[in-house]
């Protein structure tokens, strides 16, 4: 009896252990099919993982890019199977459902969500608020600011990207984007130009110079001018010394305007005394004299009457006695006011001597 007892109770362990482990063979299955992070499965289905179009050693790994928005770095895209085989990707648990179908090779597509951006920049630089990444197919938009002088030249980008530079607002756009970009951008020196325009004088030109160099024209005035004077736009300043304008340092396109004055026109008085015995032919008895122009007059004397002498102080007239008997006097160069005296003399009788 004791022994039908112990036969019992081992009997019933046996059956309790080989259920065990029933259940324990079921559960592991299940837990394998339920998470098998996409390795060949029991129904011997091969995955191959493309990552825009490149295969990849293992399907890409998604995380959160932006938080607010909750936006990933990758988006599912396609899969393509042989043998028939039919699924769906879980976005959510990041996985691919075989629905029907096995013995065969799955292809599963992924694509970027951002994209690197790479600038280079020569004498320029880039705002340090500039994006890093980009969302795909979104324009990228980035700040480059030109060194002092230096304006946008041209940016070449990988793969042929076309990339546009906005002088006004010193921003770079790259338009949709759909892959990793790098550009250089180039930024060379200005070539300015300064507009020369002259009053009243000769030197009126365009010249051209790169930024922050010097540059020289020669300037004159026409004959009665001097003094110039000159003024530029842009804030550009400019001196004249010499009969030369020059600008230090050129910083922006410019237009000059050299503007000569008239010199002030000095007269001297040239007053004329002469008797009651003397006629004046021509000029006034006051001239007003330019300085540097000769003073002209003409006087004859009366009947019976000669000049005697023609007196301009420390200046000596020219004379010249005309076939009418009038005298033409010319004072050179007038430099100061003159007063000239004329005299006149009476004319001797002519007495004939009686032959007897």
């Amino acid at each position: 009896m004791k022994n039908k007892t112990i036969i019992i109770i081992l009997s019933v362990l046996f059956v309790l252990s080989f259920s065990a482990s029933i259940i324990g063979l079921i559960e592991h299955n299940k837990d394998n099919k339920s998470n098998n992070k996409n390795e060949p499965s029991n129904d011997k289905i091969v995955y191959e993982y493309y990552l825009d179009d490149l295969l990849q050693n293992e399907m890409p790994i998604n995380e959160v890019v932006d938080e607010e928005t909750q936006t990933k770095l990758y988006n599912f895209s396609k899969y393509e199977c042989t043998n028939d085989i039919t699924g769906s990707f879980d976005t959510d648990n990041w996985k691919f459902n075989i629905t029907s179908g096995k013995n065969g090779t799955c292809k599963l597509y992924f694509i970027n969500n951002y994209y690197d951006i790479d600038i280079t920049v020569t004498n320029g630089v880039l705002d340090e608020n500039n994006i890093k990444k980009i969302q795909r197919e979104n324009d990228a938009q980035l700040k480059i600011i030109p060194n002092e002088g230096y304006e946008y030249k041209e940016v070449n980008c990988s793969n042929n990207k076309v990339a546009t530079y906005d002088k006004s607002t010193d921003t770079l756009t790259i338009s949709v984007v759909t892959e990793n970009i790098a550009c250089k951008a180039d930024f060379e020196l200005k070539e300015l130009t300064m507009e020369l325009k002259v009053k009243n004088g000769e030197g009126a030109t365009k010249e051209n110079a790169y930024y922050g160099n010097s540059l020289s024209v020669v300037v004159s005035p026409k004959d009665g001018f001097e003094k110039p004077k000159v003024s530029c736009t842009n804030n550009q300043e400019a001196i004249i010394k010499d009969n030369t304008l020059t600008i230090q340092k050129l910083t922006n396109n410019t237009v000059c305007t050299v503007t000569y004055s008239s010199i002030p026109i000095k007269k001297y008085t040239l007053k004329i005394e002469i008797p009651e015995e003397v006629n004046i032919v021509s000029g006034d008895i006051t001239q007003k004299i330019q300085e540097g122009k000769d003073a002209l007059f003409t006087i004859k004397a009366k009947d019976g009457y000669e000049i005697s002498d023609i007196n301009c102080g420390d200046v000596v007239p020219n004379k010249e006695e005309q076939q009418d008997g009038s005298i033409y006097v010319s004072l050179l160069k007038m430099s100061k006011d003159l007063t000239c005296k004329v005299t006149a003399k009476q004319i001797p009788e002519q007495v004939e001597l009686n032959p007897e």
